[in-house]
Parts: C-alpha cells; structure tokens; sequence
C-alpha cells in the first residue's frame, strides 16, 4: 500500500486512507481487505512500481479471523483472499 502525508491510501480506491499504526483495526468496502500469501506475491502483483517518484509503499502484515475471508481459498497454493476488516500486526518498507 502506498503512503502519503503519513497515512495509508488504498490502490484501488484513492479516497479510501487508513492509519499507519500497529495495532490498528483496517476496514475496506465491498470485497474487503486483499491479501496474498506471501510477501514475494503482494510486492510483485501489487506494487506499482520501484521508481523513486512514485510515492513509497509499505507491506502490511495483518492478523484476521479465517472465518471473516469473504473471497479466496486458503488451501490454493498461490491464495489471494479478503477480508473485511483485520488487525495490523507489522508494517515493512518495501520502496
């Protein structure tokens, strides 16, 4: 996820900002929060690109309730799931 002026913004709905604090309780619209199941995964699908003039991301490392996945599996072997809401447990610098 990307980082402006200290908060969050979600990259698919550049309205949607959230607090970049561990122990923070995030919450996302419609299909919920995506995730992947590596840290490998998320940077090579999600991250938008390793030029310094794009805004720096982080990758979120969340804590969530299995029952709560609202889209995925979590028996595939590449996952990619959502939830609606999770805990934020760490937060990595990645650009």
């Amino acid at each position: 996820m990307r980082v402006e002026n200290g908060v969050l913004v979600s990259g698919a709905n550049s309205r949607l900002t959230l607090p970049m604090e561990i122990g923070a309780i995030h919450s996302m619209p419609g299909h919920g929060i995506y995730m992947g199941k590596s840290p490998e995964y998320v940077k090579n699908y999600y991250s938008s690109s390793e030029d310094p003039d794009d805004p720096k991301e982080v990758l979120i490392t969340y804590q969530f309730n299995i029952d709560d996945v609202t889209h995925g599996n979590l028996e595939d072997r590449e996952w990619e799931i959502s939830v609606p809401q999770a805990k934020v447990i760490n937060i990595e610098a990645i650009n």
